[in-house]
C-alpha cells in the first residue's frame, strides 16, 4: 500500500474518531429512536471501511457511559430525596361473650376477622421538607376503610412544623402504633377517650357513647425540643373540633381545638430509662354526644403518664381525665376518667404482658361495646368499668412477624339513669398474626 494513502486513512480516523464519539454521545442520550440511528452510523462507516469494528464498539461503549452519567445527573437535580413504603396487615379470632344482670344475655362474638390492612407512604423532599400518608382498612365490627394519616412537615434545628391529618397527643396507648402495642386490643379507657362518636346521616341514628376527645384531627402541629436539655420535648396543635374527620361540615361547631404536651426522657444506666409527661386538651364546643343527645359541649382533658425500661421489662401507666360541661345523662356535669397500668417482660423472643385498665364516666354511661372491641352488646348503659388482660406476643424474622395470644376479662357496673344492680361480666379470648414490611 501506498505510504501516503496510509497516512492518508490514519489522519482520517484521528479526525473522525473524535467527531464520532461527540455525535454518537449526543444522539444516544437522545433516546432509544437516536440511539439506534447512532448504532447504524457505525455499522455503515465500518461497511466503507472509514474506522474499524473495534473502533466502532469503543465510540458505542462511551456513548453509553455519558448516558449513564446524564441519567445521574437528572436523577441528582429531582427533589425528593428519599422515598419509603411500608405497611402493615394483622388477622385475628376472637371469642367474646357477655353475662348480663338482667334479661336475656348477648349471644357470643366468635369469628375471624382481617383486624388491619394498612400501606404507609413517606417522601423526603430536599433536606427540610416531608410528605407523607397513611391508608388503612379494617373490614372486622367496624368494616370500614379510612385515611389513617396525611401530612406536610417542615424540620427545623428547633422541631418540625406540620400541617395534617393526624392523632393528636393524647393516650400513650391510643398514641402508640399499632404494631407495638403490648396487648392485642386498646383499654377501655383509651377506647372512651378516643373512641369516635358511631357517625351517621342523623344525630338521632349516632348513638354514641364514648367521648370522641382525642385520635385524629386536621390542623397545625409543631413538636419542639430543647437543645439546652437533653430528652425534653414540648408540642403543641390546633385543630378543628370534630375529630377523625378531614374538614368540619358546616352544620358542626367550628371553634377550634387546642392541644399541648411536654415530656422528658431520663437515662438511668446502659439498659433504663424512664420518660414522664403531661398531655393536655381543650375542646371549647366540640359536637359530643351523650348517647343520641347532641350537645356543644367544653372539654377539658389532662393525661399524665410514666413510662420505664429497664432491660427487658417494660412499664407504662397512664392517667386520662376529663371535665365535661353538661355532659352527664342527667344534663349535669361530668368529669370522666380512666388509667392504664401495663406491664410486659421480653425473653428472648417470647414477651408476657398484663394490663390493668379502669374507667369512670362520673354519670356520663356507655354502652359496653362502644369501648370494649368486639365484645356483645347488652343495651344497657354503665358507668363503670374494669378490665384485666393476660397474655403473650412471640416473635419471628426480627420482629417482622408477631404472634400474639390473650384473655381478658371484664366488669361493668353503675347506672347513671339510677337502675338498680346494673352490672354484667364478660370473657374474651383473641389470637393475632402480624406482619409488618
Amino acid at each position: 500500500m501506498d505510504v501516503h494513502i496510509m497516512k492518508s486513512k490514519i489522519k482520517s480516523r484521528t479526525t473522525i474518531l473524535p467527531a464520532l464519539l461527540g455525535a454518537a454521545s449526543l444522539l444516544a442520550i437522545s433516546g432509544n429512536a437516536a440511539a439506534q440511528d447512532s448504532k447504524a452510523m457505525l455499522d455503515l462507516l465500518v461497511q466503507k471501511g472509514l474506522i474499524t469494528a473495534s473502533e466502532a464498539e469503543s465510540v458505542a461503549s462511551e456513548s453509553r457511559k455519558n448516558e449513564i452519567a446524564k441519567s445521574i445527573e437528572a436523577a441528582n437535580k429531582k427533589t425528593t430525596s428519599k422515598f419509603t413504603i411500608g405497611g402493615l396487615v394483622q388477622a385475628q379470632y376472637q371469642f367474646y361473650a357477655v353475662d348480663g344482670s338482667t334479661g336475656a344475655d348477648p349471644a357470643d362474638s366468635n369469628r375471624f376477622e382481617l383486624r388491619r390492612a394498612q400501606i404507609d407512604f413517606a417522601a423526603t423532599i430536599g433536606t427540610d421538607w416531608q410528605a407523607f400518608i397513611s391508608l388503612i382498612a379494617e373490614t372486622g365490627a367496624d368494616k370500614r376503610d379510612y385515611l389513617d394519616k396525611a401530612g406536610i412537615s417542615y424540620k427545623t434545628d428547633f422541631g418540625k412544623i406540620t400541617a395534617a391529618f393526624k392523632k393528636v397527643q393524647f393516650g400513650v396507648e391510643e398514641n402508640t402504633s399499632s404494631t407495638k402495642l403490648l396487648a392485642i386490643e386498646r383499654s377501655v379507657a383509651s377506647n372512651y377517650f378516643a373512641g369516635g362518636a358511631k357517625v351517621a346521616t342523623t344525630d338521632a341514628a349516632r348513638q354514641g357513647s364514648r367521648l370522641g376527645f382525642s385520635n385524629r384531627h386536621a390542623g397545625i402541629f409543631w413538636d419542639g425540643n430543647f437543645s439546652g436539655i437533653r430528652g425534653l420535648e414540648y408540642g403543641f396543635a390546633v385543630t378543628n373540633g370534630f375529630q377523625n374527620s378531614v374538614s368540619n361540615a358546616s352544620s358542626r361547631n367550628n371553634q377550634p381545638d387546642v392541644w399541648a404536651y411536654a415530656q422528658y426522657t431520663a437515662k438511668l444506666g446502659k439498659d433504663a430509662n424512664v420518660q414522664f409527661g403531661l398531655n393536655l386538651g381543650w375542646q371549647p364546643g366540640d359536637d359530643t354526644y351523650v348517647l343520641s343527645t347532641k350537645q356543644d359541649s367544653e372539654v377539658i382533658g389532662y393525661n399524665p403518664f410514666v413510662k420505664a425500661t429497664v432491660s427487658n421489662f417494660t412499664f407504662v401507666g397512664e392517667w386520662l381525665g376529663s371535665h365535661v360541661k353538661n355532659g352527664a345523662f342527667n344534663g349535669g356535669n361530668a368529669s370522666p376518667y380512666g388509667a392504664n397500668l401495663t406491664a410486659a417482660y421480653r425473653y428472648e423472643d417470647l414477651e408476657p404482658v398484663v394490663r390493668f385498665s379502669y374507667l369512670d364516666t362520673d354519670g356520663r354511661g356507655f354502652y359496653n361495646n362502644d369501648v370494649w372491641r368486639n365484645s356483645p352488646g347488652t343495651g344497657r348503659i354503665y358507668d363503670e368499668a374494669w378490665t384485666v388482660f393476660i397474655g403473650a406476643n412471640y416473635y419471628l424474622m426480627k420482629d417482622a412477624v408477631r404472634v400474639s395470644l390473650g384473655y381478658e376479662h371484664a366488669r361493668f357496673s353503675g347506672s347513671p339513669a339510677g337502675i338498680a344492680g346494673n352490672s354484667a361480666s364478660g370473657d374474651g379470648v383473641c389470637a393475632q398474626l402480624q406482619a409488618v414490611f
